[in-house]
């Protein structure tokens, strides 16, 4: 991915929010003869979210048994992509000018070594990734109910812990555009009804703001993985 300073933000509250809210996530390895190998997961924060700089990012997942050998799992370098709202920009939001259009997009690249979990460790796994996202999408159901079967096919899948050693926060929002410009796209965003358009428009506000040297904003964000605006 290309990274520039424009798009850059790094406040690793921004980045827990993304994978809280966005957790299907892609697992991207070298597998055998450095052919790339990548796997689609629902991927849960290690811990509770912790501020300050330098604080650790870490997140835990599964997959399949033969995903894990096909991965190199523990040995080999992964990459974790988890993408954010996203949208397409139509140079007619933009008013008078010559434009082009561009697709806006947030995005976390976390890059490090999977620990693979010991299987307890993977079935706890299992019972967070299920509450998490009956919360967020079900009716309350728990894996308690299930448990015996649950644990019989628990056989077949490996759990892993990713602590990232580097986090790439990719927020490509307007920010090259004139501030008149970039608040004309964010209102034709909150009005078109569009899948994830608010959120865009949120994270848009955010990357308008002004940020301290370091990169860290003065906001966190909400639960859905929108900044407030």
């Amino acid at each position: 991915m290309l990274e520039q300073e424009l798009y850059t933000m790094r406040d690793l509250r921004l980045a827990r929010s993304l994978i809280e809210a966005f957790g299907w996530a892609i697992l991207a390895s070298a597998g055998e003869g450095g052919d790339p190998v990548v796997s689609h997961l629902p991927l849960l924060l290690d811990h509770e979210p912790r501020d300050g700089a330098g604080a650790p990012l870490s997140v835990v997942s599964h997959v399949a048994n033969a995903d894990a050998e096909l991965h190199h799992l523990g040995t080999s370098h992964s990459l974790v992509v988890v993408q954010g709202p996203n949208g397409y920009i139509s140079p007619a939001w933009y008013g008078p000018g010559s434009w082009v259009p561009t697709w806006n997009y947030v995005t976390v690249h976390l890059h490090g070594t999977c620990q693979l979990l010991d299987p307890e460790e993977t079935f706890e796994v299992l019972g967070r990734t299920v509450e998490h996202y009956e919360r967020q999408y079900g009716s309350g159901w728990r894996l308690a109910g299930s448990e015996g079967y649950a644990r019989r096919i628990a056989g077949g899948i490996t759990g892993f812990r990713l602590q990232a050693e580097r986090v790439v926060l990719k927020a490509k929002l307007s920010q090259d555009k004139p501030p008149g410009v970039a608040s004309a796209v964010i209102e034709e965003l909150e009005r078109s009804g569009r899948p994830h358009a608010p959120l865009l428009a949120s994270w848009m506000r955010l990357g308008q703001q002004p940020r301290h040297a370091d990169g860290a904003t003065e906001v966190a964000p909400d639960e859905a993985g929108a900044p407030p605006g």
